[in-house]
C-alpha cells in the first residue's frame, strides 16, 4: 500500500506534456471593439473535453470583454486531486499571470441565477479583469487510471473519473457564445457514448493521433434560465456510460427488448436471489403484518410506516442514531442482503431496506410494483438511452382498483409513506411488478397542490419603538421534505438555528425559536418564533404584515425577455398566511387592499383591512401554484405569475397619519 501511494503521489505532480499556450491572435483582442460582443460580456474561445482511458482532460479558453463576462471563468468542477493543471491570465498589455496550482484560484460563494441556491467553493482564476484572456487546462485520473497507477487490477474500473460514476453527461454550451466546442475520444475508451440535444447544430467528425474528434462551431449563448433542467436545455451535450456485458446485441432494435432483458437478468435476480431469509425474517414479517386493515393502499402504507419505526438505515443515519460498529459488515454479505440480521437487530442499508419492504409487500399478497427513477435535476429517464445506470432510485408501488397507484419510497427516511420526493415526479420510470416481471415505462405523476403546503400565522405589534413579532409556520408535503432532509441530521439547537436564519434573512431579530415534529412524519413540521423589528413612524408608516416570511418559489431578481427551455417548477403547492398587526394610534389605511390575479400557473390573493374600532390591521395572502410544467410559450404567463407572487408574499402596505387619532 505504501508503494502504491508513492506511485500515485508522484503522478499527481507531473506537468502536462507540451504545456505551452499559443500566442493570442490579434482578432481575439479586437473583440473589445465589437459592441455586441462587449454587451454579452465574454466569448468562449475554446471548450475541449478529452476522454482517454487513464485520464480526462478539460481545456477552457475565454475572452472576457466586460464585468458581465467574469462569470464565464467561474469553475465548479475542478476536483482537488488533479493529475496536473496549467493556466494563465493575459492582459491586453501582454502582462501574464501564470496558474500552476489549484491553490492559486480564488474561492468564492456564488448565488445561482437558476434556482437561488448558494454554490460553495466556486473557483475563479487569479488576476481576472474585465478585459483579459483566461486559459486553463486540467487533467484528472479516471478510475482505471488510478488503479493502474497503484499497480492494481483495472479490468472492471471505470473509464471516467470516480466522481462521475457510471453515467455522466457534459453540456458543451454556455451562457456566453462558444466559438469552438471539441470532444476527443481515445480509441481505447471502450465505454459507449452519444451526443444529444444537437438539433439545429452541425457536428464535424474527424480523427487524430489521440482518437476521434467531434467539433461544434459557433454555439450561441444560452443564458441561465430559472426553472429549467440542464439535461433538457437546447444545446449539444455528450454522455458516457458503463456498458453492460452481454447486452450489446440489443443496442439496436426495439428498446423494450433491451429493458425486458435487463429486468430478467439483473433486477429479478437482485430482488429474489440476492437476499437471505430465515426464521427470524418470517417472525418479523408476521409481526409487522399483524392486524393490517383496509384496502391494498392502506395496508401498504401502514406496513411501510411500521417498517420505518423498526429499522435504522446505516446509509442514512439521523441525529443521535449510533449503531453497532459491526452492523455495517453484517447487513450485506458479498452483495446478499441479510434480512434475518435486519429482522433481529433493525439495522439495514439502502439495498436491504428496499428488499425488505419488497418482500413484506409480497408476503402480504400486495404484488409490489418497482419503479426505477432518476432525479430530474440531474437526468430525465429516456427509454432510448439503453443503460440502467441512468436510474438513481427505486420506488415500490401498490395498485388498487379505482385508485391511483400508491408509491412508497423505501429510502425516504424524511418522506411520509405514500409521498414521493418532488424531484422524481413528472418524469418517466421503468416499471415492473414482482410477480410476472414484465417491463414497461410509465410517468410518476406530480402530487396535487393541496399536498404541498406552507402556512404562516403572524401577530405583529408596532405600537412601541421596537416592534414585536410572533410567528408560527407549518409545512407539509414537499416543503416539509425540503426542510427535514437537513433537520433530520441536526441537533434540536441546530434546527432552531435553521428557522432563526430563515426569518433573519427577512430583516427580523429573532429572540426565541422552537421546531416541533422534525422527525415525526405523521405530523406537519411546525416552527414558532418570537422576534423584533424596528418601527419608523412618520407622516406615513410602511408595514409588511408578514415580516420574515419567504416565498415557496424561487423569485429571480430579473428574467430574460425570451426563453427557449421548457419550464418545470419544483412542485405545485399552496402558501397561505394570516396576520394581525397592531399599529400606533392615529395611523389609518386609506382603503382596503385587495389584489387578485389568476394565470395559467396559478392564482394569488392579498387582502389587508383595518378594524375601525381598534385600528388593527388584518391581512391574509394565498399563492396557489397549480401547474408545474409547460412549454416556452407559457413564459410570459410565468413572469406575470412570479411578479404577482412577489407582490403578495412581500407586500408593503402604506398607512397615513390622520389628523384625528382612530378611537
Amino acid at each position: 500500500m505504501k508503494l502504491a501511494g508513492l506511485v500515485l503521489s508522484t503522478l499527481l505532480v507531473l506537468p502536462l506534456a507540451g504545456a505551452k499556450w499559443a500566442p493570442i491572435p490579434k482578432e481575439v483582442w479586437a473583440m473589445k471593439g465589437d459592441p455586441g460582443l462587449v454587451a454579452g460580456g465574454a466569448v468562449i474561445l475554446e471548450r475541449k473535453l478529452d476522454f482517454q482511458p487513464n485520464y480526462f482532460e478539460q481545456t477552457l479558453r475565454v475572452r472576457i470583454l466586460s464585468q458581465a463576462g467574469m462569470a464565464a471563468v467561474e469553475i465548479t468542477d475542478l476536483p482537488p486531486n488533479l493529475l496536473s493543471l496549467e493556466g494563465q491570465v493575459t492582459q491586453p498589455d501582454g502582462k501574464v499571470q501564470v496558474i500552476g496550482r489549484r491553490e492559486d484560484f480564488l474561492v468564492r460563494k456564488v448565488v445561482s441565477t437558476a434556482d437561488g441556491s448558494v454554490q460553495e467553493g466556486v473557483l475563479i482564476p487569479p488576476g481576472v479583469t474585465a478585459d483579459c484572456v483566461v486559459e486553463v487546462r486540467w487533467r484528472e485520473a479516471t478510475e482505471r487510471g488510478r488503479a493502474e497507477a497503484s499497480r492494481m487490477s483495472f479490468e472492471d474500473k471505470g473509464h471516467l473519473p470516480e466522481r462521475c460514476g457510471d453515467f455522466y453527461f457534459w453540456s458543451l454550451g454556455s451562457a456566453y457564445p462558444t466559438q469552438v466546442a471539441l470532444v476527443q475520444r481515445s480509441r481505447e475508451m471502450a465505454w459507449p457514448f452519444l451526443f444529444f440535444s444537437t438539433n439545429g447544430y452541425a457536428m464535424a467528425e474527424g480523427s487524430g493521433s489521440m482518437g476521434s474528434t467531434y467539433l461544434f462551431r459557433n454555439l450561441p449563448a444560452l443564458p441561465s434560465a430559472p426553472f429549467s433542467l440542464d439535461v433538457q436545455r437546447p444545446v449539444p451535450k455528450v454522455l458516457f456510460y458503463r456498458p453492460i456485458d452481454g447486452l450489446s446485441y440489443l443496442a439496436k432494435g426495439p428498446a423494450m427488448d433491451y429493458w425486458q432483458k435487463v429486468v430478467d437478468l439483473a433486477y429479478k435476480n437482485w430482488f429474489l436471489v440476492k437476499v437471505a431469509k430465515g426464521e427470524a425474517y418470517r417472525t418479523f414479517s408476521a409481526e409487522l403484518r399483524k392486524d393490517l386493515a383496509g384496502g391494498p393502499r392502506e395496508r401498504a402504507r401502514t406496513l411501510a410506516e411500521r417498517l420505518a419505526k423498526r429499522t435504522v438505515n446505516l446509509d442514512q443515519l439521523l441525529y443521535d442514531e449510533k449503531p453497532d460498529l459491526l452492523a455495517r459488515h453484517a447487513v450485506d454479505e458479498d452483495g446478499v442482503s441479510n434480512l434475518n440480521y435486519a429482522a433481529k437487530t433493525g439495522f439495514v442499508d439502502n439495498n436491504g431496506v428496499e428488499k425488505l419492504l419488497f418482500h413484506l409487500l409480497l408476503d402480504e399478497g400486495l404484488k409490489p410494483k418497482v419503479a426505477l427513477v432518476a432525479d430530474r435535476r440531474q437526468w430525465v429517464v429516456n427509454p432510448e438511452v439503453r443503460t440502467p445506470f441512468q436510474f438513481t432510485h427505486q420506488l415500490l408501488g401498490v395498485e388498487e382498483p379505482g385508485q391511483p397507484i400508491l408509491w412508497l419510497d423505501p429510502l425516504g427516511r424524511m418522506v411520509p409513506a405514500g409521498e414521493v420526493p418532488y424531484y422524481y415526479q413528472g418524469t418517466k420510470a421503468l416499471t415492473f411488478d414482482g410477480v410476472n416481471w414484465k417491463a414497461g415505462f410509465q410517468e410518476i405523476r406530480f402530487s396535487p397542490a393541496a399536498d404541498n403546503g406552507r402556512e404562516f400565522a403572524f401577530q405583529v405589534d408596532l405600537t412601541e419603538e421596537v416592534g414585536k413579532v410572533r410567528v408560527e409556520a407549518s409545512f407539509k408535503g414537499a416543503p416539509a421534505f425540503q426542510a427535514r432532509r437537513s433537520l433530520g441530521k441536526q441537533s434540536p439547537t441546530q434546527r432552531e438555528a435553521w428557522f432563526k436564519g430563515t426569518l433573519e434573512k427577512g430583516g427580523l431579530t429573532v429572540t426565541r425559536t422552537e421546531v416541533a415534529h422534525a422527525l415525526d412524519l405523521s405530523k406537519p413540521l411546525v416552527c414558532t418564533a418570537e422576534a423584533t423589528l424596528p418601527v419608523e413612524p412618520g407622516r406615513i408608516l410602511k408595514v409588511n404584515p408578514f415580516p420574515g416570511m419567504d416565498a415557496a418559489l424561487f423569485l429571480p431578481a430579473s428574467l430574460a425577455q425570451e426563453r427557449l427551455d421548457p419550464i418545470i417548477l419544483p412542485f405545485m403547492g399552496i402558501q397561505e398566511a394570516r396576520s394581525t398587526v397592531k399599529v400606533p394610534r392615529g395611523y389609518v389605511l386609506p382603503a382596503p387592499v385587495v389584489r387578485v390575479k389568476s394565470t395559467q400557473w396559478g392564482t394569488v390573493l392579498l387582502e389587508v383591512r383595518q378594524d375601525p374600532a381598534s385600528g388593527d390591521l388584518t391581512a391574509r395572502m394565498k399563492a396557489s401554484t397549480l401547474s408545474a410544467y409547460n412549454l416556452p410559450a407559457a413564459y410570459g404567463s410565468l413572469k406575470d405569475y412570479l411578479q404577482a407572487v412577489r407582490a403578495v408574499v412581500f407586500p408593503e402596505v402604506t398607512l397615513e397619519k390622520s389628523a384625528e387619532p382612530v378611537k
